[in-house]
């Protein structure tokens, strides 16, 4: 293997080593918003049962008057 071949495929190795490092940077980006966005919407839903009212009576809204 002469010396312009072993460089070319050295270049070639460090570009694929780059590749990879940024789909993987890309995948933990796109995890990174994926995971903030649960937290959202998870604060979200606690927020809003904390401010929905407690329904008072258990029987209210079992039945349904569909005579009218």
């Amino acid at each position: 293997m002469d010396i312009a071949q072993a460089s070319m495929s050295l270049g070639q190795a460090n570009v694929q080593q780059q590749a990879g490092m940024a789909v993987m940077r890309m995948a933990m980006d796109n995890s990174q918003v994926q995971g903030d966005a649960i937290n959202q919407l998870a604060e979200g839903a606690e927020l809003a049962q904390q401010a929905a009212p407690a329904i008072q009576d258990p029987s209210l809204g079992t039945m349904l008057d569909v005579s009218a």
